[in-house]
């Protein structure tokens, strides 16, 4: 499968997709401060059930993109990942998910934010019996700023549930 990305650093040679990472930059990270972070997790119960006793938070980061800057294709390593932007960039900088179909771009505006799931829910069929198996279709990237900054944080988390879930939609407050 190709996948189409917003920035030229990926060149197509043949099936093969070479980067070139010197010219690559993924922007500035920071931790978020816990003060923050506590008044943060006090808003998960709004999003997602159970709240702190059922999740919990596995990185809390923050970061800053300049202009050039990008993210790469990845797949979160956690159950849920809450992204809130805090500065939107004036052009470019869309979150990109090219494996759903159809392809997502998702633009951010100031105070918006996403919720979606790397792994699959416990209960549901997997090749493996873990629970814990990373959902391909999470895949995403952040395009690269044009123009402008842009600021998002994002909340990794962890399900703690005891119960089997068979599907995500369960958990969503």
């Amino acid at each position: 499968m190709k996948l189409s990305m917003d920035y030229d650093m990926i060149k197509e040679e043949g099936d093969n997709m070479a980067v070139d990472w010197d010219e690559i930059s993924l922007g500035k990270r920071y931790e978020v401060p816990s003060e923050l972070l506590d008044k943060i997790e006090h808003v998960i119960p709004t999003v997602l059930k159970g709240g702190r006793d059922l999740w919990t938070t596995t990185d809390a980061t923050i970061v800053k993109y300049h202009e050039g800057d990008l993210q790469v294709p990845h797949i979160d390593p956690c159950d849920a990942t809450l992204l809130i932007c805090l500065q939107p960039c004036l052009e470019g900088g869309s979150t990109c998910f090219p494996l759903l179909d159809p392809p997502r771009r998702l633009e951010n505006s100031r105070g918006g934010g996403y919720l979606f799931f790397s792994s699959h829910a416990m209960g549901q069929d997997q090749d493996d019996s873990s629970g814990n198996e990373r959902n391909v279709l999470s895949l995403h990237h952040g395009g690269r700023v044009l123009k402008g900054e842009k600021i998002v944080m994002q909340i990794m988390l962890e399900y703690n549930g005891d119960e089997d879930v068979q599907t995500w939609l369960e958990v969503v407050a």
